[in-house]
């Protein structure tokens, strides 16, 4: 029985040591899989504000050109004395004789319509 005994208690240290160090190897090799998780999402992460840049960038452009578009657009609509350029001017476009703004046909106070072309 001491035998016996003796034995199990060795087999039961080796097991023990053997768990332990598979534990340590685990930890390890999470840690490692986290670290490059990491470095992946690092590098993930700058080509992404990369993107945001150029994106922005293109989107300035895009903003500086439409503004252009517009004051030529703005400027050509106040030669011809089209339609209103302020909302003062809005105003007064869609007073009725009476007063009332709006008048009869409703009028567009705030400028939600598209614009004529």
């Amino acid at each position: 029985m001491r035998i016996l005994r003796s034995l199990t208690d060795q087999q039961q240290k080796v097991y023990e040591k053997a768990i332990k160090d598979i534990r340590a190897q685990v930890k390890l090799t999470a840690g490692q899989a986290q670290a490059r998780i990491i470095k992946t999402q690092a590098n993930n992460d700058g080509k992404m504000m990369d993107q945001l840049q150029d994106d922005n960038t293109h989107l300035r452009n895009q903003l500086r050109e439409l503004n252009v578009k517009f004051r030529e657009l703005e400027q050509q609509r106040r030669k011809r004395g089209q339609f209103p350029s302020t909302i003062r001017e809005k105003v007064k476009a869609t007073r009725s004789p009476g007063g009332m703004i709006g008048g009869t046909g409703g009028g567009d106070l705030y400028g939600l319509r598209a614009p004529m072309q």
